[in-house]
């Protein structure tokens, strides 16, 4: 185990185009507008700095192109690579909506050219709606429609159907899987699904004692994990038609209630045990069977899991924590991790992957203030804590939107959408494009983000 001390510096997302990878700084900040830039910074060293992506396009400055290669030069009478077409004197891509490669002017393409799954049929973002339970001791759903360009509208709100509650009391989680938002309540004791702005299905599924909710999308499988006397149980459904088909079930000791994370890349439920010492458990499910594989033991005690995330593409996790030192702790699959405490990134309540294209192992963390970007690979865990997104907004709820292109940021009085606006070699811009007042109330304790059309 190695650990080593957060480093606290802001940081910039970097991205690019092409087949090739250079290295590249990584920094960030925000501003008060809505919209935050950074200045650019040298990379950080081995012991806890990270690096980045900023692949060139063919045809940029040194680099070399060749006859009929994307980006390249090309004139109406050249032939260009199978798939490209010369467009502008140079090759670009053939743009055929429904390919799944997301080619200008396409803002989404999911292999399809069906509307309201999201993804319109000319391969353009549908309005979305985050779903979300508050806390308000009753099973309510509040909902706010948004689209791509930043105009939200808050919905009406959605009762759950009261049922007669099962033995053990439920967890509160909310978890897209497919295109519904399946919802364990407490208040409802069931877990329920709901579709766009339409009523919750009901009666739903009585689990007893569903704590927390996961979703392999690809498969529409859900995982629910389940209290029991004594330990836990992690159960897998088939929720592709909606209702929920047992399929498997596995035991689980564990000092503290399990966190979850779904590694489609390998077919995997990472489950985050909480204890002294924390460990990382991942469950095959290729089969539809719970297979479990080798067990990650982290040098670190971890009494209670607030939340936790896997990032399969740099085959780590971040686990946070809302102990009294609002500890998050960052691990990678080979046994490596990294901690920290205190200071301003505690008190963290969520985390989301940011999914901008080459943005490898980069998060964002909702909590007592703003939202705190960090990023995580072999090299180590980084917490941009210095200016953070809308940092004038209290106890915060974050999703990620929209392959999670979009940032949307909740508190009590209102939900802000956020999108990149540049991404350029150590340059961070995000902006602000739009907002919604709440009722004055309880926030959001969990929720998701599903098409709305």
């Amino acid at each position: 185990m190695r650990c080593v001390s957060l480093l606290l510096t802001a940081f910039a997302l970097v991205s690019g185009c092409g087949s090739s990878a250079q290295p590249g700084p990584l920094d960030g900040a925000s501003a008060t507008d809505g919209t935050s830039t950074t200045e650019p910074v040298d990379a950080m060293s081995s012991s806890g700095g990270l690096t980045s992506y900023d692949p060139p396009a063919w045809g940029d400055a040194g680099i070399s192109c060749g006859p009929g290669r994307e980006g390249c030069l090309c004139r109406e009478d050249d032939t260009c690579d199978e798939g490209l077409l010369c467009d502008g004197n140079l090759c670009r891509w053939d743009v055929q909506c429904g390919d799944g490669r997301v080619d200008p002017p396409e803002s989404c393409d999911d292999e399809n050219i069906i509307a309201g799954d999201g993804c319109s049929s000319v391969c353009q973002w549908e309005r979305h709606c985050l779903v979300g339970l508050v806390g308000d001791g009753q099973a309510t759903l509040r909902t706010v429609s948004f689209d791509s360009d930043g105009a939200l509208q808050l919905e009406a709100d959605r009762l759950l159907a009261a049922h007669e509650l099962a033995p053990m009391s439920l967890g509160r989680s909310v978890r897209r899987c497919g295109a519904r938002a399946f919802v364990a309540s407490d208040a409802s004791g069931r877990v329920q699904y709901v579709e766009g702005l339409g009523p919750p299905e009901s009666p739903g599924l009585a689990v007893q004692g569903a704590l927390e909710l996961a979703c392999a999308q690809t498969f529409e499988l859900l995982f629910v994990t389940v209290q029991t006397d004594p330990g836990f149980e992690v159960q897998l459904f088939d929720a592709a038609q909606g209702e929920l088909v047992l399929l498997d079930v596995f035991m689980v000791a564990a000092e503290g209630v399990p966190r979850m994370a779904v590694d489609e890349m390998t077919d995997r439920l990472w489950l985050a045990l909480p204890g002294t010492p924390l460990s990382l458990l991942p469950l095959g499910y290729a089969d539809l069977e719970l297979t479990p594989q080798r067990t990650v033991t982290v040098d670190l005690d971890v009494i209670h899991a607030d939340d936790f995330l896997w990032l399969p593409s740099v085959a780590a996790g971040v686990v946070v924590s809302d102990d009294p030192d609002g500890q998050v702790v960052g691990v990678t699959e080979g046994s490596e991790s990294w901690s920290g405490s205190n200071g301003p990134w505690a008190d963290r309540s969520g985390v989301e992957p940011i999914g901008v294209p080459d943005f490898r192992g980069v998060f964002v963390m909702g909590g007592s203030t703003g939202a705190v970007r960090g990023r995580i690979d072999e090299s180590g865990l980084l917490l941009g804590v210095g200016p953070q997104l809308v940092p004038d907004l209290e106890d915060t709820f974050v999703r990620t939107a929209l392959d999670a292109t979009r940032i949307l940021v909740a508190s009590s009085e209102e939900v802000r959408l956020l999108a990149p606006t540049s991404f350029q070699q150590g340059v961070n811009t995000w902006q602000e494009l739009g907002r919604v007042s709440l009722p004055s109330g309880p926030r959001f304790e969990s929720g998701a983000v599903i098409p709305c059309p």
